[in-house]
């Protein structure tokens, strides 16, 4: 990747902006033990008298209809109302600490110009998020999310859990997709997805990849982690013997969490980056945040993600310029 060089001090907070993110977390940490003290007034008393009244209600309700099949209803209607009120004697807490990361995100990311923060919506970007050549998922949950333009690219980093469909859901990914626009087109599709283990890759030997080929990169550490696949081959080989795989060989001894997915659609790219901490947690209440625990190491990551997605953006601008005529010459595997 050197060859695609990127200056990070150019994303970087400046000390203005640092000093200001200071001043927020020191107006939360003087504010915190009086909140503190209120969460556990009100669960004390709320949950308090709660309990009393719903083991009253049990036993009461026992000796009407007995230790019968109706008994699970009443356990799980109670569980419930005392899950409600637990997270109402919450919401105070959880609305601090929101307003705080609405007050420190838009002083981080002061480089980013239309900067917006939005939280637990999901991106318009998976509209067409390419399922087949990337991952087939059924179910989408997304946190955190930030979206704007730095140095002439838009783009969007969102956090999210992509789970199978059905009753047993299995977590297939969790962390951050950051979607960007690519300087120049891929004409058509190529994808450096997870290896297939197991069932998936007997399912995919049985079904096949559709329109997709699969592509090796030469590279035996990242086909023993990736497999390429792509709707035109002659515009992916160049770049999948080349700057793709640079490109992961990078990402691999940055985010080490698991294996890092890019697919190139035409004119987007999708990065997905696994990760096991949510970029934007703050501790627990019952702690004081501290600048340099818990908001720089913020900082880092994403100014990176930043930094990796400029580089990836960048991938096979002038490699892919006379393949388009290869668009759809793939056939069924």
């Amino acid at each position: 990747m050197s060859d695609q060089a990127f200056d990070e001090k150019t994303v970087m907070p400046d000390e203005a902006a640092f000093q200001a993110v200071r001043s927020a977390i020191g107006d939360y940490n003087d504010a915190r033990p009086g909140l503190e003290r209120a969460m556990h007034w009100r669960l004390t008393l709320i949950m308090g008298i709660y309990t009393v009244l719903a083991v009253v209600a049990f036993f009461a309700l026992v000796s009407e209809i007995g230790w019968g099949d109706g008994l699970g209803a009443v356990i799980a209607i109670l569980f419930g109302i005392g899950w409600g009120l637990y997270n109402l004697c919450m919401k105070p807490v959880w609305d601090f600490q929101q307003n705080l990361r609405n007050r420190m995100l838009p002083l981080i990311f002061g480089f980013v110009d239309e900067m917006r923060y939005s939280k637990g919506l999901k991106p318009r970007f998976m509209e067409k998020f390419p399922k087949p050549a990337l991952l087939k998922y059924g179910v989408a949950e997304h946190d955190d999310a930030i979206s704007g333009q730095h140095d002439g690219m838009h783009f969007m980093l969102s956090e999210a859990e992509l789970k199978t469909g059905g009753k047993n859901k299995t977590t297939l990914f969790d962390g951050v997709i950051f979607h960007f626009y690519l300087d120049h087109p891929f004409p058509g599709i190529l994808a450096a997805a997870k290896r297939p283990t197991g069932f998936q890759k007997f399912a995919q030997e049985l079904f096949g990849t559709g329109d997709l080929r699969i592509i090796d990169s030469g590279d035996p550490m990242i086909d023993g982690t990736h497999e390429f696949r792509t709707d035109n081959t002659t515009a992916a080989r160049p770049l999948i013997e080349g700057p793709l795989v640079k490109a992961l060989d990078y990402l691999s001894s940055v985010w080490r969490d698991d294996v890092v997915r890019i697919a190139l659609s035409n004119h987007e790219c999708f990065l997905l980056v696994p990760t096991k901490k949510n970029f934007f947690e703050l501790p627990a209440i019952a702690h004081d945040i501290d600048f340099d625990r818990h908001v720089a190491p913020m900082i880092r990551d994403l100014v990176t993600l930043l930094v990796t997605a400029r580089l990836v953006s960048r991938i096979g601008v002038e490699k892919t310029a006379d393949a388009t005529a290869g668009v759809g010459e793939a056939g069924p595997r």
